[in-house]
């Protein structure tokens, strides 16, 4: 999608986005600490709405960048409000317990 807006990739983020994945791909292999689930689920949610976000944003110019119409602009939003909403569901699932393990530390 950055090629067919002909925008540089920046190598800094990319490393960045590689490490913030790795970093929170272990926390949803089996932890059964709920305070750490709720915290990832937080984390989760708010990079979901970001991308939610840009997609929303890339639509408005989504006509200005012929190489832009390979993607599925509304799919890709569709998609990211899809994610928003079970990572929602389970966050507010795991809040009591979460919330109420911090209240009593």
């Amino acid at each position: 999608m950055m090629v067919a807006m002909n925008t540089e990739q920046s190598a800094t983020k990319v490393a960045a986005a590689e490490i913030g994945s790795k970093m929170m791909a272990p926390k949803f292999k089996g932890t059964e600490d709920e305070l750490n689930a709720f915290v990832t689920l937080e984390t989760l949610s708010i990079g979901v709405e970001g991308k939610h976000c840009l997609w929303k944003a890339v639509k408005t110019v989504e006509s200005s960048y012929p190489g832009l119409a390979e993607f599925n602009i509304d799919e890709l939003i569709a998609r990211a409000q899809d994610q928003r909403s079970r990572i929602e569901a389970k966050r507010l699932e795991l809040a009591p317990q979460a919330l109420a393990h911090t209240v009593n530390a």
